[in-house]
């Protein structure tokens, strides 16, 4: 079972491509360095505990096993059946769901070491992974800790002591105050000395939590408060720092390494600007726009702020950059990041088998000379997160997963699979997608392309954001701030459309031939039967009936229909035995076109509508005739599998597509399989003829089945093809409703009238009203937490409260009515 597991596993192991221009750097050879260590260092590790979940064990389980190296993960109640549990090879049960009684018991932890005779423990991120108690721990028990030295994890993890040392070191930092008093009263003091805006800063942690801006000094208390609750909550510590805010700066960081011989170099920084919540969602490396100069500096700075602590093992020293570049120290993380693997892409070193090797106590196996950057890389972190709900965090089992196919440029970091549970007691991340190209537009568009790939089912994710993101105009420039999402967030949070009619029909058409597969499965096993298909095709059967679907949450999903495009295209094909039409694999210069696109016809869009009424006639030819309101669809498909999917191939109205379908219980799920020429739209004009690769025409004759490959072939087609444009930033991923009763059909975001509604799943940290309190509009009614992100409930009018339905430290899903206003009628009954 276990190298089962390990078998599938594989898919996510990775190795980049160096550009064929490029020569391969010598560390290239690093695969063939890998363990066994030197009996000379008297620190060799046979095993290693992993202190954590999810995608990170995961990722540290890999080198470890290619290092020979046995693995040993701990797992709460609620990741029994997670993935990393199943990687290891051993796994030690250590608690309930909440990680206060889990992943941060120490006692726990190195109990486990110590049974299961493992030398080292490596805290991947988070948790315990910073914490000087648990080192200190690991110490004394004679475990090595695959982390900086305690002195290191105290200097830099109380940030005002840090503050200090790097002055001392001549690295430039912020205004502010770290000093020794936290009481409210001084820091709101120094924070007025200061200038508003101001960064409420826990003085340890990382990550964004414990951290809140105030922008005016009414502000001030319920920021701190706030902050506080967050950072006792992660961290076991509600000590503030103050500095002030630079509005609108870019967070750049750097990675270094150190090891026991003092020696300590950089990796090349990364930008991390892009950030909700105070927490990052893309990052790369290296930062957009940086001069080798600039450069240069910020390498030395971070490399004389790790000598001035004598750090050792991986690091993170953090900047903030202005628009002039100038920059400033901001912390140090004494741990792996999360968005290590951008750094390792565009440096072809394995970070984690440098942890391993360092801790041994080896010397960094490069010198600063040796370590080159090649190329540009991308990380795109998937959360469960409703980004038109505040990027609140979700939870939930992932119904459907399925993703682009890992490749030597392309990683997949996970911890889960099909059928896992995205837990409410952690971290809502799924994956990290990362990608490497030649340079930063290439592997923008390799991110893109892999984004409309990742198809998730059963909650809200931001896959749409991101692609969205990622491709505006601004960011597409490079031109990045730590502001940028609010800054853009009308272009990024389109507001909903009403979905195009052509989906519609796609969806009723995806809804009949599954209804007919269902049918014919029970009714006959004889394949050759013509009613074992599911086509539309039958013989003497011609009548009508009526559905009714219901547009589901699909903002901008109307873009993906926008026109109809027109290829002719006369295609001479001489098969070359080293490049086959397969995959999407590009042909070679065999290949001769003559060719045109011209715009044809533009798409009607659907009205705004909730339940549509749809009147399907079925043909005698097996064609269907699909009537919305007084437009006439003529339909033909048929379903076929492809592994463990299903796809709908179909023509509305002669327009070729191609889409994923799902139909989970009242839900019909559509995902666009765009390719190539749909990627390259120029708005309402429709195709640019100018720069649609021939290559590319074949791609898509070939995908929808009208290109078949020979050995030697010529001929003409006239094909039309239903594609979007490239500005929509929509990822493709379309629901459609099956109305059934819905007793959520009144439940808003911002809360029904007269109630205010919960906006995520968690738990009721505090409660702040109770029944006859009189509130007005704006006060805080409670408090929420999930994955130790604390959201205030406030309130959404003036009124009186009626009645409260959670009390603190009680569940509530999302949706789930907290607080009940009295209806206007009783207040104003009450005020005569």
């Amino acid at each position: 079972m276990v190298s089962l597991l390990l078998g599938a596993a594989e898919r996510n192991q990775w190795q980049r491509v160096p550009n064929l221009l490029l020569r391969p750097p010598r560390r290239w050879a690093w695969k063939q360095r890998t363990m066994k260590y030197a009996a000379t260092t008297g620190r060799n590790i046979t095993k290693v505990l992993i202190a954590n979940r999810g995608e990170i064990a995961c990722r540290v389980m890999r080198t470890a096993k290619k290092m020979d190296i046995q693995s040993v993960a701990v797992y709460s109640e609620a990741d029994r059946n997670s993935m990393h549990v199943d990687m290891a090879d051993e796994a030690y049960f250590i608690g309930p769901a909440p990680s206060q009684q889990s992943y941060l018991s120490m006692e726990k932890i190195v109990q486990v070491a110590k049974i299961s005779a493992a030398q080292a423990i490596h805290p991947g991120y988070g948790f315990l992974s910073e914490n000087m108690e648990f080192a200190k721990l690991c110490k004394q028990e004679g475990i090595i800790f695959i982390g900086p030295p305690l002195s290191a994890i105290r200097d830099m993890g109380i940030k005002s002591t840090c503050k200090s040392i790097m002055v001392a070191a001549g690295v430039p930092v912020v205004e502010g105050y770290h000093g020794e008093d936290e009481s409210d009263q001084c820091l709101k003091e120094h924070a007025r000395r200061i200038g508003y805006p101001i960064m409420i800063k826990a003085i340890r942690g990382g990550g964004g939590k414990g951290m809140r801006i105030a922008r005016f000094e009414k502000e001030f208390q319920e920021q701190l408060e706030s902050a506080r609750r967050e950072a006792k909550k992660s961290f076991n510590d509600d000590a503030m720092l103050i500095e002030k805010f630079v509005d609108m700066p870019r967070h750049v960081e750097v990675q270094i390494f150190g090891d026991y011989h003092g020696n300590v170099v950089n990796l090349f920084e990364r930008d991390c600007s892009i950030q909700r919540r105070h927490q990052k969602i893309i990052e790369e490396a290296p930062a957009p726009g940086i001069k080798p100069e600039v450069r240069k500096k910020l390498g030395e700075a971070a490399v004389r702020a790790a000598k001035a602590v004598n750090y050792v093992g991986a690091g993170t020293v953090e900047f903030i950059m202005d628009r002039e570049h100038n920059f400033y120290f901001m912390e140090v993380n004494t741990r792996l990041q999360v968005e290590h693997p951008v750094t390792e892409m565009i440096t072809g070193i394995d970070l984690v088998e440098w942890q391993f090797k360092i801790a041994a106590g080896e010397k960094i196996p490069l010198s600063q000379e040796e370590i080159a950057l090649q190329g540009h890389a991308f990380e795109a972190r998937i959360y469960a997160e409703d980004p038109h709900n505040n990027f609140m965090p979700g939870a939930g089992p992932l119904v459907h997963l399925s993703t682009p196919r890992a490749d030597l440029s392309t990683r997949i970091e996970t911890g889960v699979r099909q059928g896992d549970e995205v837990s409410v007691h952690y971290d809502p991340m799924i994956a990290k997608l990362v990608v490497w190209a030649a340079d930063r537009q290439a592997a923008l568009r390799k991110l893109r392309v892999n984004l409309r790939q990742y198809h998730i089912v059963g909650l809200h994710t931001n896959i749409d954001f991101v692609h969205t993101l990622s491709g505006h105009p601004e960011f597409e420039a490079g031109n990045v701030h730590t502001d940028f999402i609010p800054q853009h967030r009308e272009e990024l949070l389109l507001s909903r459309k009403p979905i195009a009619k052509e989906l519609l029909c796609q969806g009723a058409l995806g809804l009949i031939l599954r209804e007919k597969a269902d049918v014919f499965k029970i009714q006959t096993q004889d394949q050759y039967s013509p009613f074992a298909s599911s086509n539309g095709r039958r013989l003497n059967i011609y009548y009508t009936r009526n559905m009714t679907l219901r547009d589901g949450e699909n903002r901008e999903a109307d873009t993906y229909v926008r026109g109809v495009y027109k290829f002719m295209a006369g295609i001479m094909y001489q098969r070359d035995q080293n490049h086959v039409i397969a995959g999407g694999t590009i042909p070679s210069a065999a290949v001769q076109f003559a060719w045109e696109a011209r715009w044809v016809e533009e798409s009607e869009l659907g009205e705004n509508l909730e339940d549509v009424t749809i009147t399907v006639t079925y043909n005698h030819d097996g064609s269907y005739s699909m009537q919305i309101e007084d437009k006439t669809f003529h339909v033909l498909g048929d379903l076929y599998s492809e592994g463990d999917s299903t796809y709908l191939k179909c023509s509305i109205n002669e327009v070729a597509s191609k889409t994923k379908l799902i139909i989970l219980e009242n839900t019909i799920y559509l995902f666009s399989m765009r390719i190539s020429p749909c990627s390259v739209g120029t708005g309402s004009q429709g195709l640019d003829a100018r720069t649609v690769s021939p290559t590319s025409i074949l791609l898509v004759l070939g995908v929808l089945g009208v290109w078949e490959e020979g050995t030697h072939s010529e001929r003409s087609v006239d094909q039309r093809f239903l594609v979007g444009k490239a500005c929509s930033g929509k990822a493709g991923n379309v629901q459609i409703g099956i109305p059934v009763p819905k007793y959520l059909s009144s439940v808003s975001f911002e809360g029904t009238q007269g109630s205010t509604i919960a906006p995520m799943t968690g738990t009721i940290e505090k409660v702040f009203v109770k029944a006859g309190d009189k509130v007005k509009a704006g006060d805080s009614l409670m408090v929420m937490t999930s994955m130790k992100m604390e959201h205030i409930i406030k309130a959404p009018k003036d009124g009186t409260v009626k009645k409260v339905f959670y009390k603190e430290g009680s569940h509530a899903n999302r949706h789930s009515l907290l607080v009940e206003f009295e209806t206007e009628e009783s207040d104003n009954r009450e005020a005569e």
